[in-house]
């Protein structure tokens, strides 16, 4: 959950493009070792990228969903990994324990390509 404050954060993908998005300051504090302002006209991501993230549980249940917005932070980040709930814009008690339980690496799904998969629909070849 994120009842915290939101604001748009800048996301760099794996090829180096910095998009804008928007997310839970106090998440993105929690995990993220900066938390960049997006460049003024900023675009959001495309539809077909989506963004890494981690998964985060607490000894209570509890869990967060959280995007990384660096591939060297994603890489920096491991599995068991335990962060502490910040005490101001929380949910949570102030400095519950979170371990990371699943590390999910950017994606592109259905990407343009300019290849003709060859059905034939009666257009010239």
């Amino acid at each position: 959950m994120s009842f915290g404050s939101q604001r748009g954060f800048a996301y760099v993908d794996d090829g180096g493009e910095i998009y804008a998005i928007r997310a839970d300051e106090s998440n993105i504090e929690m995990v993220n070792l900066s938390a960049p302002t997006p460049p003024v006209g900023s675009e959001g991501l495309p539809m077909e990228l989506h963004k890494r993230y981690i998964r985060l549980r607490s000894g209570d249940g509890s869990s967060k969903t959280i995007p990384i917005l660096t591939r060297l932070r994603y890489t920096e980040i491991e599995l068991g990994q335990a962060f502490a709930a910040p005490a101001i814009g929380e949910e949570n008690i102030a400095l519950t324990s979170f371990v990371v339980t699943a590390k999910v690496p950017e994606r592109i799904k259905r990407a343009v390509v300019a290849v003709d998969i060859g059905k034939n629909d009666g257009d010239q070849p």
